[in-house]
């Protein structure tokens, strides 16, 4: 005997009943009076500890990879591989490009985004954005072009309410500009220096195409090893 056929009015309200477990599991959205205090939690952090950087043995892993312009399916042929090491601050482009966002003279807009997941830690995650007039540092060295506004995601870590990725993207580039595009993400960590904790930089990738060719940066730092992998 054959079994008689489900109703699809049967399956579209178990999708529904599904549809709101789903939702029902999600943490509620912060209240505006407690993304407020998130970002003002961390914009402190951000100053205090971008204001002295901490001297710390370190070692740098720098890649270069290169794509022509007019090709952007092609491969990207390597540009070369740079070490370094030495007991330094953390190098400026860290620095700045995690302490412009947060500084007064930026004026940038902070709103919430979404719930985050990032190397096993729960983090909120926050969109940013700074209008060209109070845009600052330019992504990448030496660069020629005027910083154009950007925008980006700020994920913060929701136990310790520190910044633990950046990424920023150009925006409303001028059509004139011979940059066409320019973007970077950036990692960071707490770390035990000199007796405390302090977050720095390990990882950026960023990403600058012009007229002429694009060019793909890596960068990998390592210092003090993070207090989840002592």
């Amino acid at each position: 005997m054959r079994n008689s056929p489900v109703p699809v009015s049967s399956f579209c309200a178990l999708a529904l009943l599904f549809s709101a477990a789903i939702a029902d599991a999600q943490p509620a959205t912060p209240s505006a009076n407690l993304q407020h205090e998130i970002i003002e939690a961390v914009r402190s952090s951000v100053l205090h500890q971008t204001r002295t950087p901490p001297i710390q043995p370190y070692r740098v892993i720098r890649r270069r990879y290169v794509q022509p312009a007019g090709y952007a399916n092609s491969a990207w042929d390597s540009d070369g591989m740079v070490r370094e090491s030495g007991n330094a601050p953390v190098t400026a482009e860290f620095v700045n490009l995690l302490r412009e966002p947060f500084e007064a003279a930026a004026q940038a807009s902070f709103t919430w985004d979404h719930w985050g997941k990032l190397r096993g830690r729960s983090t909120y995650v926050f969109a940013y954005s700074v209008e060209r007039s109070k845009a600052g540092q330019q992504i990448g060295r030496d660069s020629e072009y005027d910083a154009p506004a950007y925008s980006g995601l700020i994920y913060v870590d929701m136990q310790q309410r520190v910044v633990l990725r950046i990424t920023r993207r150009a925006m409303r580039i001028p059509a004139t500009s011979q940059l066409k595009e320019a973007s970077a993400v950036l990692d960071y960590e707490v770390a035990r220096v000199d007796g405390g904790q302090s977050v720095l930089p390990f990882r950026a990738e960023k990403l600058v195409r012009t007229e002429g060719r694009s060019m793909r940066t890596i960068e990998e730092i390592a210092g003090s090893p993070p207090l989840d992998q002592r």
